[in-house]
Order: C-alpha cells, then structure tokens, then sequence
C-alpha cells in the first residue's frame, strides 16, 4: 500500500510535452521541510491561483445560462404515443389518453417527434384539466360521422370538461423543437394540467395499405427538467375557422383580428416562438401586433411560409404583448386547382393557423378573442398597405421553399 503523506510532499517538475497535463516526478528531491515552489515565481504563481479561483464561478454560471443544452444531463424523457394502431381510412384524426402522475411535477422542456413510418400528418398534445377517457384509451377525434367509421371507435372531443391547451404541434415530420433557457411548460402536481391528449392526423393509409402488418407507434417524447424553471410556457392559436380561397383570384387572403385578454390587467405575454400551418395551397402566414395608441403601428413578430418545415421557429420581434392589445394575422394562397377550396379538416381542405409560443411573468394563460369580420376603423383603410404587401413570397423565400422542396423524398 502506497504510503500517501510520504506521496503528498514529493516534489512535482513541469516539463513541456506534447501532453500539457504531462507531469514528471524528481524522486531523488525530497524535503519534507521545503515548501514547493512555483516554476513561474511564488508571486505570479499565487496570482494565477486567485484569477483560476475567481474564474470559477463565472464558467459555472456561464454554462447554467448561456449553454441551455447542459441541462439535457439532468433531464428525463416521457413518452406519449399511440400503440399498434393501423389507420383505416384517409383524413382520420385519432386520440390516444395518457394520464400523468398527479403527485409529480413536469417540467417540459424539449418536444422530439417520433414518428418511423412518418405515417402523421400532424401531431397536436394537448394538455387537459379532465381526461375523456382511461389511460391509453383511442378514440376518433375528428370531423367523420360515425356512419363512416368502419370500426366504431368512439367519438368525443380531445379533453373533457374544464380547460385545455395545445402544448405542441408538429407536422409532417418537422422534428425536435427546444424551448429557451428558463422556460417550460408545467404539468402535473401544482397546475390544473394532470392529463394529456395526442391527436394524430392520418391524411393517407396508403401505407399501411401496401403493408398487412404495418402498424403505427407514432407520438412525442418530453424532455423533462428536474427542477422548476423560472418562467411557464404557453400556446396560443389563432386560426380562421372559416374561409374560401377563391379559383378565380390570382391570390386569396383570410384576415384574422385577435384581441389579447388576461384575467388580471397588469398580466403581459412575452412571446418567444411562432409556427405557421396551412395546406398545399398556403404561400405564406404573417402575423402583426397592433399599437393600442395608434392603429396604424403595426410590427411584423411572425411570418414563415408553410411549405417549409412547420416546426416553432424564434419570434421576429423581442417585444411584450399588453393586455387586450390586438394581434392581425393574414394567410395567403394561390389556388391552381379549378375549383374553390374552402377551409376545413381534410387533407383536400386548407387551414390558416399561427401558434403562438409564450411565457408570463406570473405563469397565468392569456386567452385570444379572434373575429373574421374587422371593426369599422379598418374598414376605412387599406389593409393591404397595413399589412404591408406581405401576400407574396419576396424572391429569397421563393428560393428557400424550393430547396425545401428539393430536398423532401418522395413518398
């Protein structure tokens, strides 16, 4: 056995090599009543070690906040799917339950999507105050009457009764999406949220029609936190639940007005994220906030074309949205097809919806009063010029959509 107080007073020499973390030992040199000394000189040595003590610290805060990944190391991961499902007609929209621990706290912050077959449409997780039916139960959850269902799955909406919220959305294989350092969205114990719908969109069984044995496994795996963040996240949609994107114009545009309500005034969101979705005819989604001092101020916080990758990308704008302060969203399609199309839940159909990701001081939901139908003061204006020509694609998005494009494999 080494003896390891004999150990502590040899002497240690630093020699350059290749390895600078190389050290050789000069057994010959012992002196227990010498102190060591630094090859820099006992004064600039015992300088370097008060800079490296106070360097310290600041690299420990350093990575806590400037380097958000590093929380990966003390997360866990939940996952929400469905099991062996095979769809069995086209524009299926189904739901599987999952109950959450109601004595645990969830801390989400990080959504992966998976998907193997790439079977999914989309994906939507809501978080849900009451559950509709038993852990892992599947129902229908969508616009088919029950005469068409073949195999009279149940039909009820995604959560039961009390509130909800759409927590995520994904669609068409868009990936993994990360919330910022500090934010999460927050479940189970100490919320209202207990219990967790996914809902599935099958556009197509044309795979599974090709394969007897194919099922689906598809869903979502949570990143969680240990620990509580500082800020809890929301999602806002503002959607336009009814349109028609006309054969005859050369571009059609649905116009949404919403304005912001919060239970308590003083209650401001910070929005962080946005992500567009809309069907093939969709060309481009912008959305405004409007000055509640003058009408005519309105800042561009999200715009994106949803033939890219719909997933959550940074908001436009670093800015903070008051309480019933107004926010404009316009969705722009051109229509080849020879016949109007109208919005609705089919694949056939068209959608024009922005999700809105935020964050409250107070961690309170903000709700969206949305109207078609604008008021009068906008009626005596040009809403083109407000929402300043966004219809087009400018020449730099046309060139990222058909790279986008490209880069797609064929199914």
């Amino acid at each position: 056995m080494r003896n390891f107080d004999t150990r502590a007073s040899i002497k240690y020499q630093i020699f350059p090599t290749r390895d600078p973390y190389s050290y050789k030992r000069d057994d010959h040199y012992v002196a227990d009543n010498i102190e060591p000394k630094c090859c820099w000189g006992g004064e600039l040595c015992l300088k370097m070690l008060i800079l490296i003590t106070l360097l310290i610290p600041v690299v420990f805060i350093a990575t806590r906040h400037f380097y958000p990944k590093i929380k990966a190391l003390n997360e866990e991961k939940l996952s929400v799917t469905i099991q062996n499902f095979r769809p069995y007609q086209n524009d299926q929209y189904i739901c599987v339950s999952h109950h959450l621990d109601e004595d645990q706290s969830y801390y989400v912050t990080k959504y992966s999507t998976l998907d193997p077959n790439a079977a999914a449409h989309h994906m939507l997780l809501y978080a849900c105050e009451k559950p509709v039916f038993e852990h892992g139960k599947i129902w229908r959850c969508g616009h088919v009457s029950p005469a068409e269902d073949k195999k009279r799955l149940p039909i009820a909406t995604q959560c039961g009764a009390g509130e909800s919220e759409v927590i995520f959305a994904e669609a068409m294989q868009a990936g993994a999406y990360e919330l910022p350092n500090n934010v999460s969205f927050k479940l189970g114990q100490g919320t209202k949220y207990k219990y967790l719908t996914l809902q599935i969109h099958y556009a197509t069984t044309n795979k599974f029609d090709k394969d007897p044995n194919l099922t689906d496994n598809s869903g979502l795996q949570l990143s969680l936190a240990k620990e509580a963040t500082k800020f809890n996240a929301h999602t806002m949609l503002i959607a336009n639940g009814g349109g028609l994107i006309s054969k005859d114009d050369d571009v059609t545009n649905l116009d949404i007005l919403c304005k912001i309500m919060a239970p308590n005034e003083k209650i401001t969101m910070k929005p962080f994220a946005f992500r567009t979705h809309a069907h093939s005819l969709g060309q481009v989604i912008s959305g405004y906030t409007i000055s509640t001092k003058n009408k005519t101020d309105w800042k561009l916080i999200a715009r994106k074309s949803p033939q890219l990758r719909q997933t959550f990308y940074p908001i436009l704008r670093d800015d903070s949205i008051e309480n019933m302060q107004e926010i404009a969203v316009r969705c722009s399609y051109k229509n080849p097809t020879g016949h109007n199309v109208y919005i609705g839940a089919t694949k056939a159909d068209e959608m024009c919806n922005l999700y809105i990701m935020y964050y409250t001081e107070s961690g309170s939901k903000m709700w969206s009063r949305c109207a078609n139908s604008w008021d009068p003061y906008y009626a005596w204006h040009q809403l083109d010029t407000l929402f300043n020509h966004s219809s087009h694609l400018t020449p730099k998005e046309v060139t990222e959509v058909n790279k986008h494009k490209k880069n797609q494999p064929t199914t």
